[in-house]
């Protein structure tokens, strides 16, 4: 995925599921950050799953 997949993706989101985009919201910020590289690894090879999973807010469901 880059950056400009994540943009057309929240894009269609917002004209087909406003209610749902702004419960994701959270989620999209940090997801952006990590796209456009505002947060960065320690680690030499980039986040991992467990790293990005920590970033993430908790899921309304959780």
């Amino acid at each position: 995925m880059n950056r400009g997949d994540f943009e057309t993706t929240v894009g269609k989101l917002l004209l087909l599921e406003p209610n749902l985009l702004s419960q994701l919201q959270p989620a999209l910020l940090v997801l952006h950050q990590l796209l456009t590289q505002q947060l960065k690894s320690t680690d030499r090879y980039g986040f991992d799953d467990a790293s990005i999973r920590a970033l993430l807010p908790l899921s309304p469901q959780a």
